[in-house]
C-alpha cells in the first residue's frame, strides 16, 4: 500500500523506488516523480562531470538537466520493467516463459499476467 504488488512482481509496489541525491550546489531540495531508470545514472554522473559517453549505444539517458531543473520534463516517456526468467535454477519460483513489463506514457503492459494497464489516476494500476 498505496501501490499494488510488492518485490518479484512487475506491478508499481515491485518496481518502483526511491532514490536520493545531495549536492546542495547544484540542486535546490525537492521531491521528484519523474521517471528514472537505474540505467540513466551511468550518462547523468558523466553530465554531471562534463563528460560524454564514449559509447552511443547506451541504454540510459542523460537526466542532468531535468535533475538541475524541476520545470523540465523527464527524457524518459518509456520504460522496460526488468525481464524475469523464473524457469532458471536460482529463480525457480513459477516456470515458465519469461515475465516482464514496458510501460509507455500512462499506459503499462505486463507479460504473463493480466495484460494492459492504464496509470493515469494516480500510483493505482487500472484495467
Amino acid at each position: 500500500w498505496p501501490l499494488r504488488g510488492s518485490k518479484l512482481t512487475m506491478w508499481e509496489g515491485g518496481t518502483r523506488t526511491v532514490a536520493f541525491v545531495h549536492a546542495p550546489q547544484y540542486l535546490s531540495p525537492r521531491i521528484s516523480t519523474t521517471w528514472m531508470h537505474v540505467t540513466d545514472w551511468f550518462p547523468t554522473v558523466l553530465s554531471m562531470a562534463g563528460l560524454s559517453p564514449t559509447s552511443p549505444d547506451l541504454d540510459g539517458l542523460d537526466q542532468w538537466a531535468q535533475l538541475q531543473d524541476a520545470s523540465l520534463d523527464s527524457p524518459r516517456k518509456e520504460m522496460i520493467y526488468n525481464l524475469f526468467y523464473p524457469n532458471f535454477p536460482e529463480y525457480n519460483i513459477t516456470g515458465g516463459p519469461a515475465i516482464g513489463a514496458i510501460r509507455v506514457g500512462d499506459w503499462k503492459y505486463i507479460h504473463r499476467t493480466f495484460g494492459l494497464f492504464r496509470l493515469g489516476r494516480g500510483t493505482r494500476e487500472w484495467n
